[in-house]
């Protein structure tokens, strides 16, 4: 689309496919502009809004931070923004998403009493409220809205562009028009899906999917599989045998929570290392194995990695991805759990109901099965890596115990989290859909 006229405008693009000028060529806002700036992969980095000559103001964008006018306006995270009300005072506002991630609700406990204010009008600490169409199009109502300025990251948790009554959300690799429920553009990847139009938006099934930075539909069930993916990854590494983090020479690694010293403080071991994938060092000047001859008896081989120092840069990038995720994979799973379970009730009308009750129940079966799956598949990996530790870098028994009871706890708890969730959510439904007597 380079022309519409019933908003009177017209589109210029660049070399992406991506809209670079919108002007109004008519009615009220005749000689009005947008400006769109990106670098050269198609992020966005400015916006600049002109009434005729005069720049009304510039948006900068930098990574998740937003300058208004070349001053810092906000700082946007996964569970809201930090807002300036001012270059030196900030507010902490926090949104609430359905099961697509549309922005539905934000509040800011403005206050600072802990809590927040929903019954009365003059002290209300909702912030915005939004309801939409399935396409994305907002409901006009009688909505909360108290923002000193609108988060516009709405639909689909995408960028807002309402200036000029544009109202275009910008999907990174296409812009969208909710009023119609199509992008303006043809898909990048439109020859991989000749079975429906390339401006398709997520192949018109909007209230189960959405569109992928405009490229293709995602099916919003991924969010239980995510979320059964972190159960079974924070379960894994708590195993026996865990992660030894990246630290000096050592690129990647795997530790005995169950050896080392006891902790004066919990009574437990405190674990040690039992393999080490090395850079070289004085001793070794090869990317080499090393084994911790405290815990398998036998003498530090030195074993050289083959593949040498790309081997060696796939481990180290292996272990920052594992550590990375550990540390969040528990608090994001419980985030996402929370958001199911909640689009639940919102689907119960606001009571526990039957969708409630297969959602909790799947959510249940997949830490459940988590912890299970992570125990039996660390033990199960732990006697057949020792059986064939013999032949790994001949590191011996010990640490091919150690690595297979690694990669079997991550595999087994990850197979666990899954198959729990699963088999919960259909024992619900056996209970709530019970199937008619002939």
């Amino acid at each position: 689309m380079t022309n519409d006229p019933y908003k009177a405008m017209t589109i210029a693009y660049n070399h992406l496919n991506l809209p670079r000028l919108f002007t109004w060529t008519g009615g009220s806002f005749n000689g009005n502009s947008v400006e769109i700036l990106y670098n050269a992969a198609g992020t966005k980095l400015r916006k600049t809004v002109k009434t005729g000559a005069t720049v009304n103001y510039t948006q900068d964008y930098i990574g998740g931070i937003e300058y208004r006018d070349n001053v810092r306006e906000a700082i946007y995270t996964a569970e809201g923004r930090v807002f300036y009300t001012s270059p030196t005072t900030t507010r902490y506002e926090y949104n609430i998403k359905d099961h697509l991630g549309n922005t539905r609700l934000t509040f800011s406990d403005k206050s600072g009493n802990g809590t927040i204010e929903v019954t009365n009008t003059a002290s209300n600490e909702i912030l915005q409220e939004n309801h939409y169409y399935p396409f994305g199009l907002n409901h006009e109502g009688p909505w909360m809205n108290d923002a000193a300025r609108d988060n516009k990251y709405q639909y689909n948790g995408k960028e807002w562009n309402d200036d000029f009554g544009l109202n275009w959300y910008n999907y990174g690799k296409r812009w969208y028009d909710q009023a119609i429920g199509r992008f303006p553009t043809v898909d990048p990847i439109a020859s991989d899906f000749a079975f429906v139009t390339p401006y398709n938006y997520a192949e018109n099934e909007p209230v189960a999917n959405i569109d992928l930075w405009g490229l293709q539909k995602v099916s919003s069930s991924i969010l239980n599989k995510a979320s059964n993916t972190l159960k079974g990854v924070n379960e894994g590494l708590q195993q026996r045998y865990g992660f030894e983090p990246v630290r000096g020479d050592t690129k990647f690694g795997i530790r005995d929570n169950e050896a080392g010293r006891i902790s004066t403080r919990t009574g437990k071991p405190v674990g040690e290392w039992l393999i080490r994938a090395d850079q070289p060092h004085k001793g070794a000047n090869y990317e080499h194995i090393n084994v911790n001859p405290n815990l398998t008896g036998q003498k530090d081989p030195h074993t050289p990695i083959p593949g040498g120092s790309k081997t060696l840069n796939a481990l180290e990038s292996t272990g920052k991805t594992l550590d990375a995720v550990g540390k969040i994979a528990k608090p994001a799973a419980i985030a996402i759990d929370a958001v199911r379970i909640a689009d639940a009730i919102h689907e119960d009308g606001g009571q526990i109901g039957d969708k409630t009750i297969e959602t909790s129940a799947s959510v249940a079966g997949g830490w459940a099965g988590a912890f299970a799956g992570a125990a039996v598949g660390s033990k199960a990996g732990s006697f057949i890596g020792g059986g064939i530790g013999a032949f790994f870098f001949g590191a011996g028994a010990v640490p091919g115990a150690g690595i297979g009871g690694f990669i079997g706890g991550l595999v087994g708890g990850v197979a666990g989290a899954m198959g729990g969730s699963a088999a919960a959510e259909s024992a619900a439904k056996q209970i709530t859909q019970p199937e008619e007597k002939k």
